[in-house]
């Protein structure tokens, strides 16, 4: 599979969606497991499924705000600190 850099955004949203579906029936699966009184083991590995899950839908979004903003080019070209410069010497004997 592509790595999440040489996907386009379309491809990353339908991962996404996939993703999303993906969690949708692992939640369902765990609704029906909770019915049926399934073991604690049982349970908590459909927990821990559900979390990697949901980490992979965070870090799918992440990448797709990155990838627009990086094809609509208005990402900051600049660091907080350009912003902040030191007093020169002149600065400091006149205060």
């Amino acid at each position: 599979m592509e790595t999440k850099l040489n996907m386009t955004t379309e491809d990353l949203k339908k991962l996404l969606k996939s993703k999303m579906n993906e969690y949708s029936m692992l939640n369902d699966s765990l609704l029906e497991m909770f019915e049926r009184n399934s073991s604690f083991d049982v349970i908590n590995g459909m927990k821990n499924a559900m979390g990697e899950t949901e980490a992979d839908i965070k870090n799918l979004q992440r990448s797709i705000e990155e990838k627009i903003i990086d094809e609509r080019g208005d990402g900051v070209g600049y660091s907080l600190y350009d912003k902040i410069r030191k007093q020169d010497s002149q600065d400091e004997t006149t205060n």
